[in-house]
């Protein structure tokens, strides 16, 4: 069993924060031929700004996507650290300490338009016109904040 006293928020993580999250992320195993290669300190602090620039994620798999396309240019000077497998190093190494603290909610909304005949209870609505929306929310459970919002018309 693994305890871990906390996980690192990366929509607030400060940039030092992120650096030492990063500092000796292995990027090709060190078993292999020629040993293990590691982020240098320039691609730290690069990686680290692709992160501030690229939040607020609303999960990891936002944060997966929304950073793999940031770390093209943020490791541009090591063509080597361009292979897919070592750029998603970094995305493991950050999804085991990232906890993005969001809740993903769904609603499904139905609403209808129509009336109730004079002198009859609501049990006799009748109903003239419905529209239907999902919406999908990405919430921040400690702040309450909303990260992400869509609304999808539903048409049957």
């Amino acid at each position: 069993a693994v305890v871990t006293s906390d996980m690192v928020n990366l929509n607030s993580a400060t940039r030092p924060a992120l650096k030492s999250l990063l500092q000796g992320t292995l990027m090709r195993d060190a078993a292999l031929p020629g040993g293990g290669d590691y982020l240098t300190a320039g691609e730290v602090d690069a990686v680290a700004d692709a992160i501030l620039t690229s939040r607020p994620f609303a999960n990891r798999a936002d944060m997966t996507t929304r950073l793999a396309s940031q770390l093209d240019s943020a490791l541009q000077g090591n063509a080597n650290r361009r292979i897919k497998t070592r750029r998603e190093g970094i995305i493991r190494a950050l999804s085991e300490v990232a906890d993005l603290r969001t809740w993903n909610l769904f609603f499904d909304i139905i609403s209808q338009s129509g009336k109730v005949p004079p002198g009859r209870a609501l049990t006799d609505f009748i109903t003239l016109g419905e529209r239907r929306l999902w919406v999908h929310v990405a919430l921040d459970r400690y702040t309450g904040t909303i990260l992400a919002l869509h609304t999808e018309e539903v048409n049957e």
